[in-house]
C-alpha cells in the first residue's frame, strides 16, 4: 500500500490527500480540481495569486482601515457613554439599569447563536455585530432619530409629534442603521456570511446589542421618576415580553440579506428581496410601537402597563418571532443538506472516516463527540473537537459557493487543518 511522503501514513487506494496530515498525494480530482502535485503546500486564504507588492499594500489597506473604524469606535463609545450618564444621572439607577439590561441581553445573544448549530460564526464577527447595535447604530439613530422628532413637534405639536416620531421616525431610522450593518458584513466577512442562518444571527444580535443600550436609557430614566417599583415594572415589559423585539427586526433583514448572498445571480432579487426585509422590518417596528399605543388608548389613563405590553407582544411579536424561528430552523436543516453533500467525496478521497463523515451532519453525534474529547483530553479536547467540526463545515460551504459559481478562499487549507486537529485529537486519545 502506498504511504505519505511527508509523515509516511498508509494512503488509501486513490485518495488525494493524506488523511493524516493534509498532504495532496495525487490521486482522482476532488470536488472537480485535480489535486496540486505532492509536496505543494496549501495556498493562502484568497487564491494567492497577486504578487507580494500588491498583498502588502492591501495588507497595509486593512491595517489603515482597522486603525480608522477602531478610533471612530471608541469615539462613538465615548458619545454614548456620555449621553447615558447624562440620561442617568444618579450611581445607583446607572448600576440597576445596566445590569438589567446587560444579563438578559448577553441571555438572549447566547440564545440566538446557539441557532447555528453547524457552521458557526467567528467569535470576533459576532461580537463586532452586537458592538455595531450596542454603540454605532444607537448613537446615529439618536442623532438622526432626534431631529426627525424636532421636525416633527415643530410641524405638528408636541403631542403629536411625539405619536409619530414613535410610530415612524424611529423605525425607519433605527432599521436603517442596523440593516447597514447586516449589509457590511456581508461585503467585509463575505467568506463567513454563508447563508439565510447567518444572516438572521447576525441581524439578531445587532439588535439585542442596539437593545441593551436603549434598555439602559429606558431603565435609568424610570428608576429616577418612580424608582425601583418604576424600573422593576418596565424591566418585565421591556426585557421579559418585548426582550426579543429589535432581534426580531433586525433578524428579518439579516435573513433576506443572507437569502440574498446564498441565491447568488438571481438577478434584480439580489436587491429586491434585502430592500423587502428591510420593509418587513420597519414594519414589524411600526406594529409594536404603534400598536402599543393604540392599545394603551384604549385602556385609558387609568390602564396597566404590563396587560398592555403582553397583549402587544402576542400580537405584534409572537407571529413575527414563531415565523422567524421557522425559518431558522429550516436553515440549519439546509446547512446540514449542504455538509452532507459536499463532504462525501472527501470520504472518498480519504480525508475523512466514513464514522467522522456520519457525524458531521448529526447533532446529537456530534455532542457525544465533543463529550467524548473533553473526557479524554479536558478543555482542550473538546476545543478540538469543536475546531474539527468547523474546519469540516467550512470546507463543505467552499465547495458549495464554488458549485454555485464563486471561487471562494482554497479548499486545501482546510483539508491540511482537518488533518492537523486529527492528529491534535488522535495524540489526546493516545496520552488517555
Amino acid at each position: 500500500m502506498a504511504s505519505c511522503p511527508e509523515c509516511r501514513a498508509e494512503l488509501s487506494p486513490g485518495a488525494a490527500f493524506c488523511r493524516e496530515c493534509g498532504t495532496p498525494v495525487g490521486g482522482p480530482a476532488v470536488g472537480g480540481y485535480p489535486p496540486p502535485p505532492p509536496g505543494t503546500a496549501p495556498p493562502a486564504p484568497g487564491g494567492g495569486g497577486a504578487a507580494p507588492v500588491a498583498a502588502g499594500t492591501r495588507s497595509a489597506g486593512w491595517t489603515i482601515g482597522a486603525a480608522l473604524a477602531g478610533i471612530f469606535f471608541v469615539l462613538a463609545l465615548a458619545c454614548n457613554l456620555l449621553v447615558i450618564v447624562l440620561t442617568v444621572p444618579s450611581l445607583a439607577g446607572l448600576a440597576l439599569s445596566s445590569v438589567a439590561a446587560i444579563v438578559p441581553a448577553i441571555l438572549y445573544s447566547l440564545l440566538v447563536i446557539a441557532l447555528d448549530r453547524y457552521e458557526r460564526e467567528p467569535w470576533r464577527v459576532l461580537l463586532g455585530s452586537f458592538a455595531w447595535g450596542a454603540v454605532v447604530a444607537t448613537l446615529f439613530s439618536l442623532i438622526f432619530g432626534g431631529l426627525g422628532n424636532v421636525l416633527l413637534t415643530a410641524a405638528v405639536g408636541e403631542s403629536l409629534g411625539g405619536l409619530l416620531g414613535a410610530a415612524f421616525v424611529a423605525p425607519l431610522v433605527e432599521e436603517t442603521f442596523k440593516g447597514v450593518a447586516v449589509l457590511g458584513l456581508l461585503l467585509l466577512f463575505r467568506d463567513e456570511f454563508d447563508n439565510i442562518l447567518d444572516g438572521l444571527v447576525y441581524g439578531a444580535l445587532i439588535g439585542l446589542g442596539f437593545a441593551m443600550t436603549e434598555n439602559i436609557l429606558y431603565l435609568g430614566r424610570a428608576y429616577i421618576e418612580e424608582g425601583v417599583p418604576g424600573l422593576s415594572q418596565l424591566f418585565i415589559a421591556r426585557e421579559v415580553f418585548g426582550g426579543f423585539g429589535h432581534a426580531l427586526y433586525t433578524g428579518t433583514t439579516g435573513a433576506a440579506i443572507g437569502w440574498a448572498r446564498e441565491h447568488r445571480g438571481r438577478g434584480a432579487l439580489r436587491v429586491i428581496v434585502p430592500l423587502i426585509g428591510w420593509a418587513l422590518a420597519v414594519f414589524q417596528h411600526f406594529l409594536w410601537n404603534a400598536g402599543s399605543f393604540v392599545l394603551a388608548a384604549f385602556q385609558g389613563a387609568a390602564g396597566l402597563v404590563l396587560p398592555t405590553v403582553i397583549v402587544a407582544a402576542a400580537l405584534f411579536l409572537l407571529p413575527g418571532l414563531i415565523a422567524l424561528a421557522a425559518i431558522a430552523v429550516a436553515a440549519s436543516r439546509r446547512e446540514s443538506r449542504i455538509i452532507g453533500e459536499h463532504l462525501a467525496d472527501e470520504v472518498r478521497a480519504g480525508l475523512l472516516t466514513p464514522g467522522e463523515y456520519a457525524m458531521l451532519s448529526h447533532t446529537r453525534s456530534r455532542q457525544e463527540a465533543a463529550l467524548a474529547a473533553f473526557r479524554r483530553g479536558g478543555v482542550r479536547g473538546w476545543l478540538a473537537q469543536e475546531r474539527f467540526f468547523q474546519a469540516a463545515a467550512e470546507l463543505a460551504f467552499r465547495k458549495h459557493h464554488r458549485s454555485r459559481g464563486e471561487n471562494p478562499m482554497t479548499e486545501g487549507l482546510y483539508r491540511a487543518r482537518i488533518a492537523a486537529i486529527r492528529a491534535e485529537l488522535q495524540g489526546g486519545e493516545a496520552q488517555a
